[in-house]
């Protein structure tokens, strides 16, 4: 299973009430995850891969109380960041309730592709990525060797619980290995998702 993400400039709501961005990149996939983890765990060999850009190192404190931006200045990036960190706490979180049991959750970062929606775009913004941007972004054939390697490789069979990025795991910040937090991050996931307690890892 991959779960992939998205983005939104401005703050905006759901039907359901949740912010775009977070909504796209965490909640919906946090949602699946946990309607799948019955079937995920019934094959041993499951592998679950969620994307975590490295946005998530801007980041120095988040509060678990506010993932919607209710009660905090809204940016796009910052939202962005935001959604990316809470991937990787998920990430941990699921990975640790599921040790020894075969299946296998880790978080990656694609690098930054020259399929973004914010490069492929026609205004003045998008025209001026595209020129600075044109030796530091790759393909989606590059971006996509890392889910490949994680989901098919011998080599990360038994590995859980990591980040990685070009084939390699890397080094988490504090905050993105935080078990503690991991868990008051899924726990305020479950109850903006209107996620029954019991489907906790």
């Amino acid at each position: 299973m991959v779960a992939c993400t998205g983005g939104a400039d401005t703050r905006e709501l759901t039907a359901d009430g949740l912010e775009v961005t977070m909504a796209t990149n965490h909640f919906g996939h946090f949602l699946l995850v946990n309607r799948l983890i019955g079937l995920l765990r019934k094959h041993k060999s499951s592998r679950v891969i969620v994307l975590a850009a490295s946005a998530h190192y801007m980041l120095s404190t988040i509060t678990p109380k506010n993932l919607n931006f209710e009660r905090a200045k809204y940016g796009g990036l910052r939202a962005f960041a935001q959604s990316m960190l809470c991937n990787i706490l998920m990430s941990n979180c699921l990975a640790d309730a599921t040790a020894h049991t075969g299946m296998t959750v880790n978080s990656f970062c694609p690098g930054m592709v020259s399929s973004a929606p914010y490069i492929r775009g026609s205004n003045f913004l998008a025209r001026l990525y595209r020129v600075l941007l044109q030796f530091v972004t790759r393909s989606e054939e590059e971006a996509a060797k890392t889910i490949v390697y994680l989901a098919g490789s011998d080599e990360v069979a038994d590995v859980t619980g990591g980040f990685f990025a070009d084939c390699a795991e890397r080094k988490m910040t504090g905050l993105a290995s935080d078990i503690g937090l991991a868990r008051k991050v899924w726990e305020r996931s479950e109850v903006m998702v209107r996620l029954a307690p019991v489907d906790s890892p």
